[in-house]
């Protein structure tokens, strides 16, 4: 659980709102409910996000945070004001060709992120 939860918020940072009430109700019911969250966190969620992070800088060759990036993107250089303009066939034409620039691994990491999302 702990994995799922570290890889839907580095997908998706909004998606760690839900947890953060029952943690924390979990940390305060009893210092063991506490020492098991502490460990899950040191030996599951941290490597997870390590990983993530070395996968970042493999793969655009500089360090990066997407949720950094996502409140600078939608924050400062305001993108987030282009949201919702396109038809809504959109999407549905641009299919095919997303689909072709994709390669295997690419089309692994999508699926496992919905699956871990969902």
């Amino acid at each position: 659980m702990t994995f799922s939860i570290s890889v839907a918020f580095l997908v998706r940072s909004s998606s760690l709102i839900g947890w953060i009430p029952l943690a924390l109700i979990q940390l305060f019911t009893s210092v063991d409910s506490f020492l098991a969250v502490l460990q899950a966190g040191i030996l599951i969620a941290l490597p997870t996000i390590t990983i993530s992070c070395i996968t970042d800088i493999i793969s655009y060759g500089k360090l990066t945070n997407p949720q950094i990036n996502f409140v600078h993107v939608n924050v400062v250089e305001n993108i987030s004001q282009y949201f919702g303009v396109d038809p809504w066939s959109y999407y549905i034409r641009e299919l095919p060709e997303f689909i072709f620039v994709l390669d295997g691994l690419d089309t692994a990491g999508i699926a496992f992120s919905l699956v871990t999302v969902c």
